[in-house]
């Protein structure tokens, strides 16, 4: 992810109006997906700006949500987010990050493009 994006993260004062943000840009770019697939497709595509705006559900949120998690996560964990990658794609073998990690002792894996830690209630 670029740093701009990490920048505008620490720059809005609240997790609830980033979240709201970010569940509005996710849902942008859902929607110019369609538009572009439908198009693909050759459907006639027509755009009306008389339609009611719907609220921002609690899903999209939690989705808001876990993307803001990855993107912090790829800023301060790059090292062990690819080792962690690494494993999951290619061998299956459990490799682990390096000692000399912050985050070594705390058994870190990977859930759903996700960095979690396990520690000692794994």
């Amino acid at each position: 992810m670029p740093r701009s994006l990490y920048e505008m993260f620490t720059r809005v004062s609240s997790w609830h109006r980033l979240s709201k943000v970010v569940a509005w840009i996710l849902r942008y770019k859902s929607n110019l997906k369609k538009t572009s697939e439908a198009r693909k497709r050759g459907e006639n595509i027509k755009m009306d700006s008389n339609t009611p705006l719907i609220r921002i559900s609690v899903e999209e949120m939690k989705t808001a949500g876990n993307e803001i998690a990855r993107v912090i996560q790829l800023h301060c964990f790059p090292a062990e987010l690819a080792v962690l990658k690494a494993e999951d794609q290619k061998t299956r073998r459990k490799r682990s990050v390096k000692k000399a990690s912050s985050i070594y002792k705390l058994d870190p894996i990977m859930r759903d493009g996700l960095l979690c830690v396990g520690g000692r209630l794994k």
